[in-house]
């Protein structure tokens, strides 16, 4: 009965820790001004697999493998709740490696959206110089301000959907 107690607590401990750091990392990533702090996965990813350590503990003790107390350790686990304890347990874990792969996708994205908008600066400049060798230079910067104004609403427009 002792041991079940324990176990209960050690489970609902590693649920309590998880969601905490959850919420830790949902602050940081909110907080600090408009866009957020990036988090590394390798964060998440090592509370993750230092939660996947405890539950391997968990799984491993050696009482839990006992013939003579396996039906009485069995139905404990089943009175207390202990499986489905396991179970949210391992699901808080599957949603931290979501969060952790899905902000860093979000952080690589807005990396690659300023690099795209710094090489296309880039190619109006260079369509302005070649413009200005065909149609003079005044035609050649409304046309190429035209060309900006079209990539910007193309932009918001691909952003909004």
């Amino acid at each position: 009965m002792e041991f079940l107690a324990l176990s209960w607590q050690i489970l609902n401990s590693y649920i309590s820790l998880c969601r905490k750091r959850r919420e830790e990392v949902l602050r940081r990533i909110k907080g600090g001004g408009k866009r957020g702090e990036v988090v590394k996965p390798s964060e998440l990813v090592s509370l993750r697999g230092e939660l996947l350590h405890a539950l391997e503990e968990y799984n491993n003790v050696l009482l839990f493998k006992s013939d003579p107390f396996m039906k009485v350790i069995e139905y404990g686990k089943k009175r207390w709740n202990l499986s489905k304890m396991v179970d949210e347990l391992k699901s808080e874990l599957n949603e931290l490696s979501v969060l952790a792969e899905t902000y860093y996708e979000e952080a690589i994205l807005r990396r690659q959206l300023i690099l795209t908008i710094i090489f296309g600066i880039f190619g109006l400049f260079a369509e302005l110089n070649v413009l200005t060798k065909f149609v003079g230079m005044f035609l050649a910067g409304v046309l190429t301000a035209i060309t900006a104004v079209i990539l910007y609403l193309i932009y918001r427009w691909y952003i909004k959907k």
